[in-house]
């Protein structure tokens, strides 16, 4: 393999763009697309790249879809990985039949659109949505029903190859055709994976004692870390099921985590396997342990973190829901800056490991983020008995909390702000630590809302701001409005 004329060994790991291709791992180059040759082994790699084509279509198509609902967001995570079994099922079966009908050769591509040549995968996901409780609804009552079809085929058609590169002569050539979406105020990558590296590294360097580690598939591991960030001085990356799955955020750690330094692995081993540990010792960093946190579920996973955390008796804590992610990421940052654990809760009754927690922290404070529609009255009365000052900050919809949030414990003097996606959790998981480390709140923002956007970011004239995420989640559009209003002198 030749890069500026130096040939490396290809890393045997599928992908795709809008080419199926290899992965190889070659120092300077991300994310090389290599068209397909003869050493891919069905169906041992074809299940590997379909899982690769489905993620990114799957959340393109959560967020199509739940932008343009009017009923809030009803393609919820568990929702979505239905869409994605289905897609992948469908593209599985049409590479097999491409693979085996056409008799792929060395230098072969088959494009993602191929993959749906034959039958409308669209049917196939519509078919899945209407089997889950509640979308059925929400698609007959808003149409979606006969628009599926087509959404599945815009989101598929807006893929992107980031590099390419072809076989000649037994050599493999790159040739790259874009870059992640890094400036000084967005930090983006291809993926979530590739984005939480990008900022790891603008939080922290490329030198650290110690790393977060978090998986990429669920929101409450990242963001219960994320109160160990400011003291461990830690970036928080993330990882796939295995090592095979997690090589940003082994890259990061080879690159950045210094000798004697700890890797927290907030994960069980059936969210990131041993196969992950096993790869950080074969890094060639002297004395780099990995330091597993979790519980036999998330609510004891919050309080096996807060015990790390370490936090002062008498001090405060961080009441947020068990079920969606938005409240606890706006406080997230508030919390890591001041020792607060975030423990997390069902709608009505506190678990049990949280009450012997509360009881042996006896916190002088308790901040509750969310309305009564998902941590109850009952829930509120019950903290009352742990702290005379209980406070709630809830608004009518995630984007108002985060908002009051923002005005209580921050005021309007802040240097810097931070933008997340209000309506999907990866690109903003590592944010929470970069915020932390820079004082920053984080402001949850949405399509469609421009005026509230712009009467709110009034008030923070001058301040400095970054966004989490690359266009596909926070748009040009939305990005323009906070430019023009906080760079707005007057």
């Amino acid at each position: 393999m030749k890069s500026g004329g130096q040939e490396f060994v290809a890393a045997k790991r599928a992908l795709n763009g809008k080419a199926v291709a290899f992965v190889a791992q070659v120092p300077n180059v991300k994310d090389l697309k290599v068209v397909y040759n003869s050493n891919f082994k069905l169906p041992e790699d074809a299940k590997v790249l379909m899982h690769e084509v489905t993620d990114d279509i799957v959340r393109g198509l959560q967020k199509r879809i739940n932008d343009l609902s009017p009923l809030g967001d009803p393609i919820s995570n568990d929702a979505r990985d239905v869409m994605g079994k289905a897609i992948y099922q469908g593209m599985f079966a049409q590479f097999e039949y491409i693979a085996k009908a056409k008799g792929l050769i060395a230098g072969d591509v088959v494009t993602v659109n191929d993959l749906f040549a034959n039958g409308d995968v669209g049917v196939i996901v519509s078919e899945a949505l209407k089997a889950i409780p509640g979308v059925d609804t929400m698609l007959s009552t808003t149409g979606w029903d006969g628009k599926i079809s087509q959404a599945v085929r815009d989101v598929v058609g807006q893929a992107e190859v980031r590099t390419y590169a072809e076989l000649k002569n037994g050599k493999v050539y790159i040739n790259a055709l874009s870059t992640p979406e890094v400036s000084k105020h967005r930090l983006a990558g291809y993926d979530l994976y590739e984005t939480a590296r990008i900022i790891a590294e603008a939080a922290r360097g490329n030198r650290v004692d110690n790393v977060i580690v978090a998986p990429g598939n669920n929101w409450y591991n990242a963001l219960l870390g994320s109160v160990l960030s400011k003291k461990l001085n830690a970036p928080i990356v993330l990882a796939g099921r295995s090592a095979r799955d997690s090589q940003q955020a082994l890259e990061y750690i080879k690159n950045s985590i210094n000798e004697g330094g700890n890797v927290y692995l907030i994960a069980n081993p059936s969210e990131v396997d041993n196969s992950f540990v096993s790869a950080v010792s074969t890094l060639g960093i002297s004395n780099v342990s990995v330091k597993r946190l979790y519980g036999s579920n998330k609510d004891n996973t919050a309080v096996e973190v807060a015990k790390t955390l370490n936090p002062p008796v008498g001090g405060t804590v961080i009441i947020a829901s068990n079920a969606i992610y938005p409240d606890a990421l706006s406080i997230s940052s508030y919390a890591a800056s001041n020792s607060a654990p975030i423990l997390i809760t069902p709608i009505d009754t506190l678990p049990p490991t949280v009450v012997d927690y509360l009881q042996k922290l006896k916190p002088q404070k308790i901040i509750i983020v969310g309305g009564t529609g998902i941590i109850s009255s009952d829930i509120e009365n019950k903290l009352k008995t742990f702290s005379s000052n209980v406070i709630r900050y809830g608004g009518q919809d995630r984007y108002d909390t985060s908002r009051i949030i923002l005005e209580k414990l921050y005021g309007t003097n802040v240097n810097e702000l931070c933008f997340a996606y209000g309506g999907n959790y990866p690109d903003a998981l590592a944010g929470s630590a970069y915020a932390a480390a820079k004082g920053a709140p984080i402001l949850l923002v949405q399509p469609g809302k421009d005026e509230t956007l712009r009467s709110f970011l009034s008030n923070y004239k001058g301040s400095n701001y970054t966004v989490f995420g690359g266009t596909a989640v926070v748009s040009d559009h939305i990005f323009q409005v906070i430019k023009e209003t906080l760079e707005k002198t007057q």
